[in-house]
């Protein structure tokens, strides 16, 4: 198999891994890092950098592979890598979050339509809602769009340390909350401040909040939040050793992005036993939470109904582990490696 992805990262390092349970697997990347996400101690998987390439030697990489999968398939190499796959007769398929919409019968639909139907055989779809999606804006095949979401990390047994919180938050403890997202526009701390500041102030007294992220907006809403709540901690990036520590030790997990194309932190503290407060515009769980079941799902963009969620989930402190284990179990069931078997039949 060749396999693109835009750039190293550990949840692409966890799809390699599985892939190479049926494949002897050769990466390329689009970009030899990520810009927005600053990993230190982070090795990635070994690949080659696809415009680092020669186009004889990347022509004959294609040529030799069987299976080919298109992570970033937008992009002129693949595009390129795409039309070579196709005349060379080769299995391939590209990679697809959920995509920003585009109007219906617009200049930039009727492209995207006929790019589809005359060069793309198979699209792998990171959501049940990206299936959806272009079957009924592209009329694409059901059987061309296949599940096939980022392969998530298995989460320790953390039982025994959440029966320990229960027993915390059911003594008077202070609830912990967890945020992690980075501060770009789209990740919705604008919604999450104003839902903060329309909490009752008693409830926010009996709560820490500890908020993980970077990015160019860290310090406009730090400084905003620090007004509302008290008890409040910003840890800036965080490696995943400190991210899977602080999961753990969370109670609630909040994911406020107004658009998110998939979202691994939910998938994260779900499989962790948490419960987690989440818009529906994060594609990853919004198919999958229903309200005081196994989640709270708020509207994207409406900083009331955040606020209302919060206040439901803090004021039933005690009952949150046994929605979190609900969540688990659904989650478990949905984001495991049979999609790895679907793509090899």
């Amino acid at each position: 198999m060749l396999f693109t992805a835009i750039h190293p990262a550990p949840y692409i390092d966890s799809w390699i891994v599985g892939l190479r349970k049926y494949y002897a697997v050769d990466v390329a990347y689009n970009y030899s890092k990520s810009a927005a996400k600053t990993w230190r101690d982070y090795q990635p998987t070994d690949g080659i950098v696809i415009k680092e390439y020669g186009l004889v030697s990347w022509t004959r990489l294609v040529k030799r592979s069987d299976v080919i999968v298109l992570n970033g398939w937008n992009k002129p190499y693949n595009i390129y890598t795409l039309i070579i796959a196709l005349l060379l007769n080769k299995k391939v398929a590209v990679f697809s979050d959920y995509p920003v919409e585009v109007k219906r019968y617009s200049l930039k639909w009727f492209f995207k339509k006929l790019f589809f139907s005359l060069l793309v055989p198979r699209i792998l779809c990171a959501t049940y809602s990206t299936k959806r999606y272009y079957q009924e804006v592209f009329s694409y095949k059901e059987g061309n769009t296949i599940f096939f979401p980022y392969a998530t990390k298995d989460a320790p047994n953390t039982d025994d340390f959440n029966v320990e919180r229960i027993h915390v938050l059911t003594n008077g403890g202070n609830l912990k909350i967890f945020v992690a997202n980075n501060f770009r526009a789209r990740k919705g701390y604008d919604v999450l401040t104003k839902a903060m500041g329309l909490l009752d102030k008693n409830l926010l007294a009996h709560t820490d909040f500890v908020i993980a992220g970077s990015g160019e907006l860290q310090e406009e809403y730090s400084r905003k939040i620090k007004q509302i709540v008290p008890n409040v901690r910003f840890l800036g990036w965080v490696e995943e050793n400190e991210y899977s520590k602080l999961l753990k030790e969370t109670d609630l997990f909040i994911h406020a992005s107004t658009f998110e194309p998939f979202g691994i932190p939910p998938i994260d503290a779900m499989k962790y036993g948490k419960a987690i407060v989440v818009s529906d515009s994060v594609k990853s769980v919004s198919d999958i939470i229903h309200n005081l079941k196994n989640g709270f799902l708020f509207h994207a963009g409406c900083a009331e109904d955040l606020a209302e969620k919060l206040t439901q989930a803090i004021a039933m402190r005690e009952k949150l582990y046994q929605i979190g284990k609900k969540g688990r179990q659904d989650i478990c069931q949905i984001y495991n490696d049979d999609f790895l078997k679907s793509l090899n039949l």
